[in-house]
């Protein structure tokens, strides 16, 4: 990859190491998913993750190979969700897990892509989707 595709090698450097550990987990398919913030604060150089995500949005991706989908993004923070589609299918399978989801509203026989599509709408919403955890 190009040295200045994020800009500068520092800020490249800083970003990719805080989204590799907070991916982590599933990048070792210890987990299917993890929620990841990143807040935009422009008085703190350790805090202007938001801003280098979206501006380099798809050099990022690429180097972390991950599928993602941004549930909510006000201005100030954006909230990504990281995961592996087949470990994520898997997991929304479970017949526990479905049934707590049910409860919640979420369609019966359903794929994955629905399940999210729902996810960012319940994100949209004031209250933190309890289902997340």
């Amino acid at each position: 990859m190009d040295e200045n595709a994020f800009g500068c090698s520092g800020n490249r450097e800083t970003l990719l190491n805080y989204l590799f550990v907070k991916t982590a987990p599933v990048m070792m398919n210890a987990r299917p998913a993890v929620l990841v913030r990143l807040t935009n604060c422009g008085r703190i150089r350790e805090l202007q993750r938001y801003d280098q995500f979206c501006r380099q949005q798809a050099a990022i991706l690429a180097v972390l190979q991950l599928d993602f989908l941004i549930l909510k993004n006000d201005g100030r923070n954006i909230q990504i969700l990281f995961y592996d589609d087949r470990q994520l299918q898997r997991t929304l399978s479970e017949p526990e897990l479905r049934a707590y989801l049910l409860s919640l509203g979420y369609e019966a026989d359903t794929t994955t892509a629905v399940d999210l599509v729902q996810l960012r709408r319940r994100f949209s919403g004031e209250n933190f989707p309890h289902e997340i955890g």
